[in-house]
């Protein structure tokens, strides 16, 4: 049986062992991978919910190394910084360890792929903001009456 990701906290448990497979061994379906990542897509979505503004700060530190010009001597301290907000914003959500796990300087982080983790940082957070988008689809109010009796055009909302 396919093990299936806790939306509650957006993980398997226990971690050892787990596979992606069913028992007589057959890959997992494109479905059950979709299913897979809607629920993890989720659980990062309650974590950003969660605390909007360490997400916007993450955002902008994912921001200054993807598009800014980043000194060596300051990879330490931002990789750290990153690291260290990705853990408090979502623990236990999967995709925030990896990559904290990934960019933290003292553990699987390396200065010559700080970069590249931090643009797939970004495009996954990306995705989260498409999912929350597909899922509560933007709504549409007409308007009132103008002065002169005819309905006005249609206002469109942002989903948020």
């Amino acid at each position: 049986m396919v093990q299936r990701l806790n939306p509650e906290v957006g993980r398997t448990a226990p971690e050892e062992g787990i596979r992606l497979m069913d028992e007589g061994d057959k890959p997992i379906t494109t479905a059950e991978l979709l299913e897979l990542r809607d629920q993890m897509l989720e659980a990062a979505d309650r974590a950003i919910a969660g605390d909007p503004a360490l997400y916007r700060q993450i955002r902008r530190m994912l921001c200054k190394v993807v598009h800014g010009d980043v000194e060596i001597g300051d990879y330490y301290s931002l990789a750290l910084n990153i690291a260290r907000s990705l853990d408090k914003l979502g623990p236990g959500v999967f995709l925030f360890e990896y990559y904290s796990e990934n960019i933290h300087p003292e553990k699987k982080g390396k200065a010559r792929f700080f970069r590249p983790e931090c643009q797939d940082l970004l495009f996954q957070l990306d995705s989260i903001q498409d999912y929350k988008r597909k899922k509560r689809p933007f709504k549409i109010i007409n308007g009132g009456k103008g002065d002169e009796g005819d309905a006005s055009h249609p206002v469109r909302l942002h989903n948020g």
